[in-house]
């Protein structure tokens, strides 16, 4: 991680209440703004342990570990009356929703289309019409329009789709006021705080350790516009007013169509503006809040950054050819533009009132904020691409009438549209900016340290009290958030570093034939080159192939955006694919050819990218091999000595299956752990979690932290947040200010000590149901007899390259008809095949074998009762077996056999189709009812009574989904004439849009 500047220790913080409609956000109507607020300052305490401090200790240990009541942080966790008066409370508003709908579709498509579809409409919201039923009328509407009216089942799935799209916002959004987020950041700083002995600065330094990071993802799996969902989950704040909903479904209606063309990666940087600004919005409200708590319990202190948001979009080469160097400079402008103009804004002269953080400083300090609000002015012109919205906004007025100049209280993404159209390379362009430069008369900050250290300085000579405290924590944002908003990483396949460095290493005359040497071979002569104060190997004058080209081209522009910006702007080399030390060592020698690797240290983490199951077994060996060398040990030092591994949830689900992956992951995380401590480095981990279970995502924020082992979360946090996650988590100013609190909240428990309960007889069992579930799902994904065809078809996997979900492509390798075949998939794709058809097999396939043959060896028709025992006082006692069941169990609530049965009909060869079903099948009910054993439950989600509620309130609209999708996929797959196939087509792209919408992810 990279070092952090340093803030002042000790600041007058007082503690006060969080107000999720103020500040600078895009969503604030309030005008008030919390970083400027006079507060009454609460007197700090600091007593010596005491058995009330014991008391809180252990009350954090026995809610981490499960042995007490879980505290009710989400709707998941309700109960009695309060279910209750939340599932009335939905069940009104889905009527009122669903009347809205109908009263738009029978407006927009008139009485003949509406008369067309009336069977179905009559269907959509009867819990009590069996799946066959729907299939048959979805049939008949199909055979009867797909040729002559395809838009009347276009827009009765776009009818299905606005209503769960609505739907699912508004339950958000009931779940996040009923939250107990900030309770559960109240609690868990109080325990830090008695831990330390209420010692303030104790407190600072192990929060300072620490890193909650939410890296960004533009995973092509958010099937619907960005924009229109960006617009809905802001329009949610006023759904109370019936015409403010109305209007909302009326403008969602009209921007839910299917997207006509794939995103350019600098389309998808602009629709990612708005969620960080809204992030480092409540980011900023959440330190404040964190520095108020540490106040009332044990004194003042102005935390350094804890919470940011990083950005994989511009950075993601893996599988994304368009992720150039120069998009790579265009993505980090967009982001520049946005992180100065902040700061222009926070200490702007028009930032009037006696409270703002100017008049203040203007009172004690006059003339200092002025002059520092004309560098950030001149740093915003001078660096390459940013700086220029008032000369783009100038040359868009001239270009398009009506594009008025942006001010401070607008939201950015106000005026980005018009930036992004109006950046030319013209003459006028160019003298403009060179205008606008000469007219402000400052010296630009050359970094971020520099604008720190002019502010610390500034910060010193302030009296003590409240404007110190405001400026504090506008330091506090830049030391956060730099001149790059998001810190971008780069992530590229471990088989591109290898292929460029052969092709360096030939041209260089060293070595022929690079990519055939024995490993051993590899490490030795590229830690000889790298220890080698020689001429460098990359000389651009000479032949290299476009590949090599290419990638020297991303080296390079690193080196320039850390000049530009600063190190901070793109800290993290991801190496996907790691299976070996010299996957590692060969971008390190390909970030010495551009000075980001030498005498100095590293000017990187190097990231490996640990994902398959094999791979994670050889995990210890891998980065023990690489911590061994005093070579990259004394350059780790310039990352402060902390060796950052990411760990992939997806590939290990797709080869080995979920019980499988979970527990390689785990076992790898404790390895992981040994091998850094035995060499003296810290270890911090990064999850590449998907939006799924099956890829690693959890329903809830503490899950995923809680199934970790002890110390994992030591340093904090880093986890992907991809596609549809983004809009849900963060889409408007109170889920992101629960979904961060969660997470921060869960990682300071994580670091709060308690006797874990883990026996080696618990790892014992483990092994034995990971090794068996694994070889259960790999038998039928690489075994089964017509596995691949069954797939193909008893899915919609083949139409994933329609939904232009994203940049990069779906499959490593163009499509024949429709079909993939194992090596060609990605985890998204293959997920997303699955989910849509509602089996969802990589979420819980194998379990049931493993538990089956555990339990019940022999083919026993009942379970052994002590081995039946033991499992039940692991679930109880072990968090990262209890999780994985309860998430296995949420998953398999999602299954319908009834629809499963229907796409396995869809099959060519009905033995193939008939055979692969009845596994499924088997395997399900068997998995289930295990399950239920363990828990001692009688159904599904018989504990959860909140999260069975949402999906039986879905059920008749995705049933209704799922049957067109079936209909329309027989229809495509027989029809010859090319306008209807392409009508078709269309249509099983919108139903994938609604199950996505009904399920709530994608892949």
């Amino acid at each position: 991680m990279p070092s952090r500047p340093n803030l002042p220790a000790v600041a007058s913080c007082p503690h006060y209440n969080v107000d999720t409609r103020s500040g600078s956000d895009p969503d604030n109507t309030s005008g008030s703004d919390p970083e400027t607020t006079t507060l009454t300052r609460r007197p700090a305490t600091a007593p010596p342990h005491t058995e009330e401090d014991l008391r809180v200790l252990r009350t954090a240990a026995r809610r981490r570990s499960g042995s007490a009541p879980k505290i009710a942080r989400s709707a998941s966790f309700l109960c009695g009356q309060e279910v209750k008066g939340l599932h009335g409370d939905l069940d009104a508003k889905m009527l009122v929703i669903g009347a809205h709908f109908l009263s738009i579709y029978r407006q927009q498509v008139g009485p003949l289309q509406f008369a067309r579809v009336k069977a179905l409409l009559n269907q959509l919201n009867d819990q009590a019409v069996p799946f066959e039923a729907r299939l048959q009328q979805a049939r008949q509407l199909v055979q009867d329009h797909a040729r002559r009216h395809p838009q009347a089942i276009g827009d009765l799935l776009k009818l299905i789709d606005c209503q769960l799209m609505v739907y699912g916002v508004v339950e958000e959004q009931a779940h996040t006021v009923r939250s107990t987020h900030g309770e559960a950041i109240d609690d868990s700083v109080r325990s830090l705080c008695r831990l330390h002995g209420n010692d303030p600065q104790q407190v600072r330094a192990a929060l300072a350790a620490m890193t909650v990071t939410s890296v960004l993802t533009a995973h092509p799996t958010n099937l619907h516009d960005p924009e229109a969902m960006l617009k809905l989950h802001q329009a949610s704040e006023n759904f109370a007013d019936p015409t403010a909903l109305h209007q909302a479904c009326i403008e969602l209606w009209g921007n839910s169509d299917v997207r006509a063309q794939r995103p350019s990666v600098t389309d998808e940087a602009r629709h990612n503006l708005p969620h960080l600004e809204r992030m480092q919005h409540q980011i900023r409200r959440l330190h404040k809040k964190i520095d108020g708590d540490i106040a009332d319990h044990a004194g003042a202190a102005v935390i350094e950054p804890l919470a940011q948001v990083d950005s994989w979009i511009g950075g993601d080469r893996d599988g994304n050819v368009l992720v150039t160097a120069e998009v790579m400079k265009q993505v980090m402008a967009l982001q520049a533009e946005q992180a100065l103009t902040r700061y222009q804004d926070k200490i702007s002269a028009e930032r009037q009132g006696p409270t703002h953080l100017r008049a203040q400083l203007d009172h004690f300090a006059p003339g200092q904020a002025a002059a520092i609000e004309a560098r950030i002015t001149a740093t915003r012109l001078a660096l390459p691409g940013a700086g220029t919205a008032p000369v783009i906004t100038a040359v868009a007025q001239a270009r398009h009438p009506g594009i008025v100049a942006r001010t401070p209280a607008e939201p950015f993404e106000a005026t980005v549209d018009a930036m992004i159209d109006a950046v030319v390379s013209d003459s006028v362009f160019t003298s403009a900016v060179a205008s606008a430069v000469a007219s402000v008369n400052a010296a630009p900050y050359s970094n971020p340290q520099e604008l720190l250290a002019e502010l610390a300085r500034l910060h010193a000579a302030l009296p003590v009290g409240p404007v110190q405290d405001k400026l504090a924590r506008f330091m506090r944002e830049v030391a956060g958030a730099g001149f790059h908003a998001a810190a971008v990483d780069v992530r590229q396949n471990s088989a591109a570093h290898q292929s460029s460095v052969a092709d360096l290493l030939q041209q260089a005359g060293i070595v022929d034939d690079y990519a055939t040497l024995p490993e051993a071979d590899k490490q030795q002569l590229l830690w000889r080159l790298l220890a080698s104060d020689g001429a460098p190997l990359h000389d651009s004058s000479k032949a290299y192939l476009p590949q090599t080209r290419s990638e020297m081209a991303v080296f390079e522009a690193i080196r320039d955006i850390h000049q530009a910006y600063g190190e901070n702007a793109m800290p993290n080399y991801i190496i996907a694919n790691t299976e070996s030390v010299s996957d590692i060592l060969e971008p390190m020698l390909l970030l010495q050819q551009v000075g980001l690797a030498g005498p100095g240290g590293l000017k990187m983490n190097l990231v490996p990218l640990i994902e398959t199951v094999p791979d994670l077994k050889n995990g210890r060996e891998i980065v023990g091999t690489l911590l061994q060398q005093p070579q990259y040990r004394d350059w780790l030092k310039a990352r402060g000595n902390l060796q950052q591994i990411m760990v992939g949830y997806s590939d290990s689900n797709r080869l080995d299956g979920p019980l499988a992956s979970y527990w390689e992951i785990y076992k790898a995380l404790h390895y992981l752990q040994e091998v850094a401590q035995e060499n003296g480095v810290e270890l911090l981990v990064f999850h590449g979690r998907g939006g799924t279970i099956a890829r690693g995502a959890g329903t809830h924020p503490e899950q995923e932290v809680d199934m970790l082992p002890g110390g994992a979360a030591r340093h904090g946090v880093r986890h992907t947040e991809q596609g549809e996650e983004i809009a849900l988590k963060y889409g408007s100013a109170k889920a992101a200010e629960r979904h961060l609190q969660a997470i921060a909240a869960a990682t300071i428990d994580a670091n709060i000590p308690y006797d874990r309960s883990e026996e080696p007889l618990d790892h014992a069992v483990m092994e034995k149901l990971s090794s068996r579930a694994a070889a259960a799902y790999r038998a039928l994904v690489f075994e089964s007899p017509g596995f691949i065809d069954y797939y193909n078809q008893a899915t919609p996997v083949g139409y994933v390259q329609n939904v232009n979900a994203g940049s990069r492509a779906s499959s490593r390798a163009s499509l024949r008809g429709r079909e993939v075949t194992l090596d060609q998939l990605r985890a998204i794709p293959w997920v997303a095949g699955w989910y849509q058809s509602r089996a969802l097999v990589p979420a819980w396939y194998g379990t049931g074998t493993a538990l089956s043959e555990h339990l019940r060896p022999g083919g026993a028709t009942a379970s052994d009762p002590d081995a039946l025992q033991h499992l039940r006082d692991m679930y109880q006692d072990w968090p990262f077996l209890r999780h994985l069941v309860d998430r296995t169990e949420t998953e398999m609530a999602k299954v319908d056999l009834d629809v499963v049965q229907a796409y396995a009909g869809l099959v060519q060869d009905p033995a193939v189709g008939e055979a692969i079903h009845a596994d499924l099948r088997s395997e399900f009910l068997r998995t289930r009812e295990l399950l239920l054993e363990i828990k001692q439950t009688g159904r599904l989600l018989e504990k959860e009574q909140a999260v069975g509620a949402s999906l039986a309130r879905r059920a008749p609209l995705l049933d209704s989904a799922n049957a067109l999708q079936v209909a329309l996929l027989e229809a495509e797959r027989s029809a010859t004439d090319g306008p209807e196939k392409t009508a078709l087509v269309t249509g099983i792209v919108k139903s994938m849009q609604a199950i996505q919408s009904g399920l709530g992810r994608f892949g």
